[in-house]
């Protein structure tokens, strides 16, 4: 399995596009078409599912247009964050200076639901707290955290929705898995969660998130 990552828009969020060797393909978090084409183009991948970690603009701001290039494909976010993919002041578009930002998954998941896309079996762990319907994508050995857990950080939990009761939570169901998993997340460099574990003060013991 191969992971590109592309930092997109002035909020440098992370898009991934995952692929295995028979060239199917996944596109998290949405943010950069340009790239996703060229990707596509490039490689001659067949994209069998659309994921969004949340529903803020930084990570969904290219779902509209990334749908019309692979029509059909459908798109994935959590029940509780449909809502606010489509309320631009409650996706964070207007922070952002976009006032009418709205978008619209086909597929509304929920926590340990199993995603089966093409041959990706893909498990959605729910992890509230930077917004209510925020996961992370299992894929194999690969995290996909979002906005829950970056390298040495966490996501904010003061935008809607956000609570750092239910992040503080997340954060030990994430701390449960498999310490040799990857981590990809919505912003930053990757990580893996040994390290985060070992080194991540939000992750400590002494943390009093």
């Amino acid at each position: 399995m191969t992971v590109l990552c592309d930092e997109c828009g002035v909020a440098c969020a992370n898009m991934y596009t995952v692929y295995n060797d028979n060239r199917q393909a996944l596109i998290i978090d949405p943010c950069d078409a340009f790239m996703a084409e060229m990707h596509i183009n490039r490689l001659s991948l067949t994209v069998k599912a659309i994921l969004l970690t949340h529903a803020h603009y930084d990570h969904a701001s290219a779902l509209c247009d990334i749908e019309k290039i692979v029509p059909g494909v459908p798109s994935f976010i959590h029940i509780l964050d449909g809502p606010l993919l489509s309320d631009p002041s409650k996706n964070v578009a207007q922070l952002f200076g976009i006032p009418d930002f709205s978008a619209k998954c086909s597929v509304y998941i929920e926590d340990k639901d199993i995603i089966t896309a093409g041959d990706f079996s893909i498990r959605v762990i729910h992890t509230p707290g930077h917004t209510p319907g925020s996961v992370c994508y299992l894929v194999g050995d690969n995290l996909f955290t979002g906005d829950t857990l970056f390298c040495s950080n966490i996501g904010r939990c003061d935008l809607y929705g956000g609570s750092y009761k239910n992040m503080s939570e997340s954060l030990k169901k994430v701390k449960s898995l498999d310490p040799l998993l990857k981590i990809y997340p919505g912003h930053g460099p990757s990580t893996t969660l040994k390290f985060e574990i070992e080194n991540n003060f939000f992750l400590s013991d002494d943390s009093n998130l």
